[in-house]
């Protein structure tokens, strides 16, 4: 039987279960059928960012911002880079906060001039036609005195200035009298950087309202239900602005944001089923006791040298970006005082050699002198271990110090795994 060019709904649902999930929000767009078929099926992405203007999903970038656009004449240079960077991030005009000082910057460059400026280039004008004047005079005339000519230059140095500052006026007034319109722009940026799709949007509603139009579409498929994330960063301290109603899932959590009410917001955005995460990543804060954090399995922490750690950690796994020796010290001594209920693990991160080396002799005590000719001679790994005896029970800690080349082969990162196993 010959093929007529139609694909089954089981065979579409096959293709779309193994397509890539950018790709197939695009087919969605274009075909409603494959829209249909689709809304049933999870949409699974590896890695989903949410910024303050925009989301990237999968190294595509979707953006929204507001653009002025001008009638019939080419947009002043400010509003013409603004619209080629994605348009204001924030709201303008009516829809503006009122204490938004980027809206105030933004319509100052296309208001009227004041009646104050208008005096003032009125009397730059006349002062202007004196120089000129006085000039016209002189070229009758061979200047002659050196007094003369220093007089001449500086009326034309004068002059200058008063020109290219009625100039700039003329300008300002003639900006200020174009007809435009304001819109919201979304723009799809692909892995390449090239800018694959515009929108437009017209501006009669604020940016959070414009969202769920961009993300029902382009992100979530038209779905009811949120996609499937291996892995999402947040550095929009309310990322709900964007989201709205809709919560994602997602077990493995980057966040670039600090303060309870972010880390509320950020545990918001996320089904309650996706709590505890199998593992989060901060920047310094002092709010390791927030349940979002504190639950995790595996908690990693970035710039750990700008905190003051005040309590050892209730995570399983806690990672270190960089190295913080006294984290170690507190912690042995925590667990010697009062016991250890289950297994603990830190492990440090470093490529500054003297930090590692710093970190190895906090155990200087359980330490063999090979151990650390090792370290020296780049003898890796290097493993030890010894007991500590609590008023609780007995505790084994097992120490394994390893060096791997990073990305740049003239780098390497020390890594430092440290386990803790009541007995």
């Amino acid at each position: 039987m010959a093929w007529n060019g139609q694909l089954s709904r089981i065979s579409i649902e096959a293709v779309l279960h193994f397509m890539n999930p950018n790709k197939r929000i695009n087919a969605s767009v274009a075909c409603p059928e494959v829209r249909k078929i689709g809304r049933r099926m999870p949409l699974r992405y590896a890695d989903v960012s949410v910024d303050h203007s925009s989301l990237n999903v999968n190294g595509v970038t979707y953006k929204i911002g507001v653009v002025r656009i001008f009638h019939k004449y080419e947009s002043p240079a400010y509003f013409r880079d603004e619209r080629n960077a994605g348009g204001a991030p924030h709201d303008v005009g009516q829809h503006a906060n009122p204490n938004c000082f980027r809206n105030e910057v933004r319509n100052q460059l296309n208001e009227a001039p004041s009646v104050y400026l208008d005096a003032e280039i009125h009397n730059a004008e006349l002062k202007l036609k004196e120089i000129v004047d006085y000039l016209n005079e002189f070229k009758k005339y061979p200047v002659l005195r050196s007094s003369d000519q220093k007089a001449v230059a500086a009326k034309e140095e004068e002059a200058a200035k008063l020109r290219k500052k009625i100039i700039k006026y003329n300008e300002r007034r003639a900006i200020s009298e174009l007809k435009y319109e304001e819109f919201i722009m979304f723009t799809q940026t692909d892995q390449n950087g090239e800018q694959v799709r515009t929108e437009y949007l017209k501006y009669n509603r604020p940016i959070k309202e414009a969202w769920p139009y961009f993300v029902d579409r382009y992100v979530l498929g038209c779905k009811l239900r949120g996609p499937v994330i291996e892995r999402l960063s947040v550095s929009h301290p309310e990322p709900q602005l964007i989201f709205q109603l809709w919560r994602l899932c997602s077990r493995n959590l980057v966040l670039s944001i600090t303060g309870t009410r972010s880390l509320n917001n950020a545990m918001h955005l996320l089904k309650e089923e996706c709590i505890p995460l199998n593992s989060v990543e901060t920047s310094a804060t002092e709010e390791f006791n927030h349940h979002l954090l504190a639950t995790a399995r595996t908690l990693t922490v970035a710039n750990s040298r700008d905190f003051f750690v005040q309590q050892p950690f209730r995570n399983d796994v806690v990672c270190f970006k960089q190295i913080r020796s006294d984290v170690v010290v507190m912690s042995i001594d925590f667990w010697m005082e009062h016991g250890l209920q289950q297994q603990k693990q830190y492990i440090f991160e470093t490529i500054v050699s003297r930090d590692a080396f710093d970190l190895l002799l906090t155990f200087q005590e359980y330490l063999q002198r090979r151990n650390i000719d090792n370290f020296y001679r780049n003898n890796f790994p290097i493993q030890f271990q010894f007991q500590l005896q609590s008023g609780v029970r007995t505790m084994q800690i097992q120490v394994t110090f390893d060096r791997v080349v990073t990305e740049n082969p003239d780098v390497y990162n020390y890594v430092i795994d440290v386990t803790a196993i009541p007995e």
